[in-house]
């Protein structure tokens, strides 16, 4: 554990303040990358129902899910922030945590509050934490082997190790085993932050068997089994840490010009860092294909150009053909997206049909000057296939004043005639969003903030 850190569950804004404290303790420990926080059972549901309410998205380790050890993380514009939260202290082999460590008592009288109110661990207690877990780690070899391969790790966590044996209290709530192995290290000259050779690993080790989660006899089998599955992980599914339940499909939405690519690209790029996700694009799908960019989406025709023709109904049947195939594309691609939602992925997108009629992002319904079949047909495809697609989960709206959508369309390498843009600002904020809940969001804000708004929302959305 980096940093030991418990914490007491008392008041409704406990996580409010590990979370706003987190940089505080960033620049107290340089090396701290996450906090670790230890959870009297007892408290564990109050805990949760405080994490999920203060938007810390809970995820899960597929191969090394431990009902006992649970992930949370938290986003701002410019950096995540992860909490392993320890219900129980559980811990052992890097890959079995089979290990029970039944000392609750003796943590929590141990602790102190430190100058941002957050109880922490007696530099004693930690040491003594730290050293049984380095011994059980190295008592079997792959174990040795897993800690060295983490070696990086552990020098980090060297930064918070003192030999202090002086200040323990309450030994008489520890078992002779306990008691037994404080001996020990009194007795050492050496701090153990090394790795101890194999026969005094297994011997420490030994003296904690009681405390086994699992038959010792099993342990190698289990170790097999378990690089087994991380091996078939690393090179066949690949997953990483992936969400508890389904997906979310956010969606950006808003006028050229109101950031909703750029805000969409920021928000992935934030998120996909540590959980599951993916970016999507319903305006061109599958867009990156070379079929699709070179024969079904014809170069050379800008917005301008489509909005003039519209207006004087010219050249219907060069575009019919491709209007419906495009509409058949965005259905498969919106089912698509609900396939990854249903495994636990979240996807972004900047694009996603809205309710309308020969608008952006709505059926186009074409008009002739005869009752013509085809075109009719065709209409009446495109409306169907458009009821077909289905709600993304939120759509965030970056509403932006149409003076300021004007500005930055003219400061654009392609920028587009502002009667255009006059038409298109108006058009968009009339559609229905296909969405279960749409948010306006006032987007006047520099990037760093609106994102860190942004990040709010969805993060808060997500637990809900």
């Amino acid at each position: 554990m980096l940093l030991s850190q418990l914490q007491i569950f008392n008041n409704n804004n406990v996580f409010y303040c590990v979370w706003k404290n987190i940089q505080n303790y960033k620049k107290q420990y340089p090396l701290l990358k996450d906090l670790d926080i230890y959870i009297d059972p007892k408290d564990s549901k109050k805990a949760f129902k405080l994490l999920k309410e203060s938007g810390w998205i809970r995820v899960i380790n597929p191969v090394a899910n431990y009902s006992s050890i649970r992930h949370y993380y938290h986003f701002d514009a410019n950096n995540f922030y992860h909490i392993h939260l320890y219900i129980g202290l559980r811990t052992g082999d890097s890959w079995l945590k089979n290990y029970y460590l039944p000392i609750e008592e003796f943590i929590i009288k141990n602790s102190y509050r430190d100058k941002n109110q957050i109880l922490l661990l007696s530099d004693s207690t930690y040491y003594i934490i730290f050293s049984i877990r380095l011994f059980i780690k190295n008592s079997t070899y792959l174990g040795r082997f897993l800690y060295r391969k983490a070696k990086d790790k552990y020098e980090e966590e060297k930064y918070f190790v003192k030999k202090n044996l002086s200040s323990i209290k309450g030994l008489n709530l520890l078992d002779s085993e306990f008691i037994k192995f404080i001996n020990f290290l009194k007795s050492e000259e050496s701090v153990y932050i090394d790795i101890p050779n194999i026969q005094k690993a297994k011997s420490i080790a030994k003296n904690f068997n009681k405390f086994l989660l699992i038959n010792k006899n099993t342990t190698l089998v289990r170790q097999i089994f378990s690089f087994l599955i991380r091996l078939c992980n690393k090179f066949i599914f690949k997953f990483k840490k992936i969400l508890m339940g389904k997906g979310k499909i956010i969606v950006f939405y808003g006028c050229d010009g109101s950031g909703k690519s750029t805000m969409s690209d920021t928000i992935f790029n934030k998120l996909s860092l540590i959980i599951p996700t993916k970016k999507a694009h319903l305006g061109k799908p599958f867009c990156g294909s070379y079929i699709f960019n070179n024969f079904i989406y014809k170069s050379g025709n800008n917005n301008y150009l489509k909005y003039k023709k519209k207006k004087k109904n010219n050249n219907l049947f060069l575009h019919i053909f491709n209007t419906t195939l495009l509409s058949l594309l965005r259905l498969i691609s919106a089912y698509f997206q609900i396939f990854r939602r249903n495994l636990g992925i979240n996807v972004i997108t900047d694009r996603w049909p809205a309710n309308g009629y020969s608008t952006i992002d709505t059926p186009s319904i074409y008009k002739s000057d005869e009752n013509n079949f085809i075109i009719n047909l065709f209409n009446s495809l495109n409306l169907t296939i458009y009821k077909l697609i289905p709600n993304a989960d939120l759509a965030i709206f970056l509403d932006v004043d149409l003076e300021k959508i004007i500005e930055r369309n003219k400061n654009r390498i392609n920028s587009e005639p502002e009667d255009f843009i006059r038409f298109r600002y108006k058009q968009i904020r009339s559609l229905e969003i296909k969405a279960n809940k749409v948010i306006k969001y006032k987007n006047q804000k520099d990037l760093r903030e609106a994102t860190n708004d942004c990040l709010k929302i969805i993060l808060l959305f997500m637990n809900n």
